[in-house]
């Protein structure tokens, strides 16, 4: 009977210890995911986002971006996205109130399983639609204007990161690097955590063929902290040795997630191509292919050359059209480029600087 009391002591000593080591570990007291492994787990397992509202802050004049640092600008874009990891839904809105309409007067990307959307706005040609599946053709234009142009939506689901999957963060305790990246930058770093428990900035490396450059990432938090403990606002700083400039900023005005798996019916773009009386231009197995009021399709082009196109005196064809879609895409991309230019001449002058970028 001693023996067994013993035993059973000892069994109940060592659930205690136990229980003792894990309730003192980092974020893990009672149960509850600190703010630092909640952003963590954020970037590296990321749950379904069923919706996100937020803003990016645009140079006060897109001609001279570095004329005037970016935190005095007034020029924002709004956008409403969704996301899984088989799927992706983003649109611009004009303002944050017209977010639930269905209209859409700038871009719009989305992709339901293999079947990709691209809407180009902003007053060119703001009456098409493009639609093509990928099994048709695989990594036909659409696809990849939709995904050029979703760039916005992985920066701020990466929370800041540019060049790199949704997802693909591999953590060494604060140190970081990223798995998947969407382009020659690799990149690498250390999560800095304030004072308070909270995520404080991301000191980043991105590492290309011409050499690295550094940036930094800072947040803040609104007043009364959300229940996904994330930061609200994101803030992007090239950093040139003791100089910090900021390219750019985003704001989270709502982001709201779970862990079921959404209806490919909630990133169809079929509600926005009714209420704006779009038309779609259906790419397929290297041709284009017009709908016709009917429902019948008309084949615009074939193999890259027209066949009678219809179009009206001086407008371009689809080919060109596709081409202008992604110029707006690359920007993170060139203000990455600049900043390797700049890094490796430090010599030049500011003047010289500025007309290049």
């Amino acid at each position: 009977m001693k023996a067994q009391v013993s035993i059973g002591a000892a069994l109940m000593a060592l659930v205690f210890a136990t229980v003792a080591a894990h309730a003192s570990e980092p974020g893990t007291a009672s149960g509850v995911p600190s703010a630092v492994e909640t952003f963590k787990s954020f970037l590296s397992r990321p749950p379904i986002v069923r919706a996100l509202v937020f803003s990016e802050r645009l140079p006060a004049d897109p001609r001279a971006p570095s004329s005037a640092p970016l935190g005095d600008s007034q020029r924002f874009r709004y956008y409403e996205a969704l996301w899984q990891s088989d799927s992706y839904f983003l649109r611009e809105a004009p303002n944050l109130e017209s977010n639930a309409l269905p209209t859409s007067l700038g871009v719009l990307a989305a992709r339901v399983g293999d079947e990709c959307w691209f809407h180009y706005g902003r007053g060119y040609h703001n009456e098409l639609v493009e639609y093509s599946a990928e099994h048709a053709e695989p990594m036909n234009h659409v696809c990849q204007s939709a995904y050029i142009n979703s760039d916005v939506l992985r920066q701020v689901l990466m929370l800041g990161l540019m060049h790199s999957e949704i997802g693909s963060i591999e953590w060494l305790e604060n140190k970081f690097q990223v798995r998947k990246q969407t382009d020659e930058f690799r990149a690498a770093g250390e999560l800095i955590a304030s004072s308070t428990g909270l995520p404080d900035s991301l000191r980043v490396t991105y590492t290309g063929k011409n050499g690295d450059i550094h940036w930094l990432i800072r947040y803040t938090y609104p007043e009364r902290m959300a229940q996904n403990k994330l930061p609200e606002t994101i803030s992007c700083f090239w950093v040139d040795g003791d100089t910090e400039v900021e390219r750019a900023e985003f704001r989270i005005y709502q982001l709201s997630t779970r862990h079921k798996f959404l209806a490919p019916d909630a990133f169809s773009p079929l509600r926005f191509v009714t209420n704006n009386a779009w038309k779609v231009l259906i790419y397929s197995n290297d041709s284009i292919y017009a709908t016709l009021p009917g429902g019948g399709l008309r084949m615009i082009q074939n193999k890259g050359k027209a066949v009678g196109l219809g179009r009206r005196p001086g407008d371009p064809s689809p080919v060109r059209l596709l081409a202008a879609y992604t110029v707006w895409a690359g920007a993170n991309f060139w203000i990455l480029v600049l900043g390797v230019r700049a890094s490796l001449k430090p010599k030049e002058t500011k003047k010289a600087r500025e007309r290049k970028e």
